[in-house]
Order: C-alpha cells, then structure tokens, then sequence
C-alpha cells in the first residue's frame, strides 16, 4: 500500500515537472505564492470561525 502511494506520488511530482518546464521560474513563484496566500486567507478565516466571541458581561 504504501509503495503504491509513494509511486503515485513520484509520478505526479514527474508530471508536474514536466508541465512546468518551459514556465518562467519567476511566474512560477508568483503563482506559488499567490496559492498560498489565498489558502492562509482561508485557514484564517476558518480559525476565526471557530472562535466563540467572550460572553457578555451581565453587569454592565
């Protein structure tokens, strides 16, 4: 099981290098970081979801 996974992997990686041979290695940061600045945004969102908001204070 877990060769098989290992080989799916290496074979996707392969893949990816081969379409991505001839991408200018700057484009390919930009749209890297562009990926991981919208995944960031949306973990953030997430966590801030999941914060419950302090309970009222009944004295005031």
């Amino acid at each position: 099981m877990r060769t098989n996974r290992a080989s799916l992997f290496a074979r996707m990686v392969q893949d990816i290098k081969v379409l991505n041979a001839n991408t200018d290695s700057e484009e390919l940061q930009s749209l890297i970081d562009a990926a991981l600045r919208t995944v960031r945004v949306e973990r953030r969102a997430r966590k801030q979801a999941t914060i419950l908001p302090p309970f009222p204070n009944p004295l005031n």
